[in-house]
């Protein structure tokens, strides 16, 4: 419609050019809603009375988009079926609309506690997990302010590829001092390969520059590793420095804790030894015999979290148990523990060193001859005497890296 227009009642409502400007205060909807519809001879039924008053000022807007914020904070809607409107309560059979909203990129488990609480009022919503979708049923209004929210969420979840190296650094030492006597076999010729069995060419430096990064505790950050590094962890491998217990590599999804674990399992003998009484008072020991399992495993969890510049932060967790010798062979065998738990921030592929947790042993051993050896100074005469130290730190190479196809 062109052309100027006014209603009659002076409401300060104008509607130009099939477009309505209006500056009202406190003004009831119903008026507003007869005012403007008589303007633009729009077709309109009423569900019911169109109660509550408004205040509202709105320049050149089209008839929807002007009932829309009419409309909007109120407990009203509207509807269009053909060439005529709607009007009434929300929650009317008439005027709600039912429709199946599909994601694209996320799965729909739980989506639903992800939704605010304001827009879920006045909807009825049910998962639709074969569709990975959600069947939602209320006013058109608050139907697309859901799916809006939907669709800002439904975006692609980074996947973190988490590369793992597991090592034992170790460092020994030992003392034998004294005199052995006994026959021999013959005479022993010196034989083995000079050199460790690695073949690539690596000086001294570099396998020193991280050795020395192994020894100290906590984190360090080592950048983004070139093929050398690996290389030189083989060579450090092959020299006996350190021996690499496992190399995993896994993945999860942003947010999601990935979890892995090696280990092993040893038997022991419990025996149970039972007092049982006869009708004759004659007491009996009923012994049975069980085999029980212990484990010692090694388990690192990982729960990584992308920001929008691509830094990672993760929340480590490390357990480590291991075995140590048995008294006797059906006796349980000892274990060792050793954990920590880590929060650090890295940049995308770049990899980190945790370490720290040591394990030391000693060992003082001797032989002789009875008596003399040991006599504080004929020990060393008539006996030998060993002594050894052996340290072992655990220490994991962490380098995630985000993959977002």
């Amino acid at each position: 419609m062109s052309g100027t227009k006014k209603d009659d009642k002076n409401t300060g409502i104008v509607v130009k050019d099939g477009l309505i400007s209006m500056d009202v205060q406190n003004t009831p909807i119903a008026d507003i809603v007869s005012a403007v519809s008589k303007q633009l001879d729009k077709n309109y039924f009423l569900f019911n009375d169109l109660k509550g008053n408004t205040t509202l000022k709105v320049v050149d807007a089209p008839y929807d988009e002007f009932l829309k914020l009419l409309f909007n904070g109120t407990d009203l809607t509207f509807k269009k079926d053909g060439s005529v409107y709607l009007f009434g309560d929300r929650n009317l059979e008439g005027l709600r609309l039912s429709k199946l909203i599909t994601l694209k990129n996320r799965t729909i488990e739980k989506i639903i506690d992800f939704i605010p609480a304001e827009l879920k009022k006045g909807i009825e919503l049910k998962v639709f997990e074969d569709m990975n979708g959600i069947i939602v049923s209320g006013s058109q209004p608050r139907i697309n302010e859901l799916e809006a929210f939907l669709r800002q969420i439904d975006v692609v979840v980074p996947m973190v590829h988490i590369e793992v190296i597991i090592a034992d650094v170790r460092k020994s030492n030992s003392l034998s001092a004294g005199i052995s006597m006994g026959l021999g076999t013959g005479t022993n010729t010196t034989g083995g390969s000079l050199l460790p069995d690695y073949n690539i060419s690596l000086n001294s430096k570099s396998i020193n520059n991280l050795i020395s990064g192994i020894n100290g505790f906590g984190v360090i950050n080592l950048g983004n590793v070139t093929p050398n590094f690996y290389l030189n962890l083989k060579a450090m491998e092959s020299n006996g420095i350190l021996k690499l217990r496992s190399t995993p590599q896994i993945a999860t999804l942003n947010g999601h804790e990935a979890k892995l674990s090696v280990g092993q399992t040893q038997y022991y003998l419990e025996v149970n030894n039972n007092l049982v009484n006869q009708a004759n008072t004659q007491q009996n020991i009923l012994q049975t015999q069980n085999w029980k399992a212990v484990n010692a495993d090694l388990s690192v969890t990982i729960d990584p979290q992308v920001s929008g510049d691509e830094q990672i932060t993760m929340t480590i967790n490390v357990k480590q148990s291991s075995f140590t010798e048995r008294v006797s062979n059906t006796a349980p065998p000892g274990t060792i523990n050793r954990d920590f738990q880590s929060l650090v921030r890295v940049k995308n592929g770049e990899m980190i060193m945790l370490g720290g947790l040591e394990e030391n042993q000693v060992n003082n051993s001797g032989s002789g001859l009875p008596l003399l050896s040991r006599i504080p100074i004929l020990k060393w005469i008539f006996g030998n005497r060993t002594k050894s130290k052996s340290e072992n730190k655990l220490t994991i190479f962490i380098k995630p890296t985000v993959i977002y196809n």
